[in-house]
């Protein structure tokens, strides 16, 4: 379960780029880290010391109004406990291009044969 969630300083400006300029960045990649600290707007990347980023591609479903990213993670591909996600530009350039940063409840695999479906959406209700 989420626990706090913020859209970053970059990602705020990426928003109002969007609406003054209807230019802006695509959101194609989540990162996974260790790290509990409570989110910032001044957040550029994740905090933890081990970090995991994959590119997606999402669903951008204009006439809702949300984006959607679903990855099926495995314990093979992560070896620690997931305490933070962010939303990123793209995962070989994260630093400085990070969305949102959110802090989670722990997220644990208990062995090599674990898979975890993730689904997040970001919209407006």
């Amino acid at each position: 379960m989420i626990r706090s969630a913020v859209i970053t300083r970059e990602g705020r400006k990426n928003l109002v780029s969007a609406l003054i300029n209807g230019t802006a960045w695509t959101l194609s990649a989540v990162g996974f880290g260790d790290s509990g600290q409570h989110p910032s707007v001044d957040d550029a990347d994740l905090l933890g010391s081990n970090k995991y980023y994959i590119n997606l591609t999402p669903l951008y479903n204009k006439t809702e109004g949300y984006i959607q990213f679903n990855y099926s993670l495995s314990a093979q591909d992560i070896n620690f406990d997931i305490r933070e996600i962010g939303i990123f530009r793209n995962a070989s350039n994260t630093s400085g291009y990070m969305f949102l940063r959110a802090v989670c409840d722990t997220i644990k695999f208990q062995n090599n044969n674990d898979w975890l479906d993730i689904t997040l959406i970001l919209g407006v209700s």
